[in-house]
């Protein structure tokens, strides 16, 4: 985990620096599915989501919106979409 979260603060810190923001909502949603997979919550999903929402990212939002069905308690399912 401790890899992946390195190489997603690296990409971060690039879109800041390049200005180019349009990523940001797919960098949310990798973030969340690290934590998920650590157990966390949903919350960086959700940012994900109203975040992509926002900017019209709609692939993003959906893969989000996804993300979050699965995260669901009692869903009877531990995959990733």
């Amino acid at each position: 985990m401790d890899e992946a979260a390195a190489a997603l603060d690296r990409a971060g810190s690039a879109l800041g620096t390049h200005g180019r923001r349009y990523a940001e909502g797919l960098l949310l949603l990798l973030r969340a599915r690290v934590l998920q997979a650590h157990g966390e919550p949903a919350a960086t999903a959700e940012r994900a989501l109203a975040l992509s929402t926002e900017r019209a990212a709609h692939f993003f939002a959906h893969r989000a919106k996804a993300l979050l069905t699965c995260m669901k308690p009692g869903n009877g399912t531990t995959r990733s979409p």
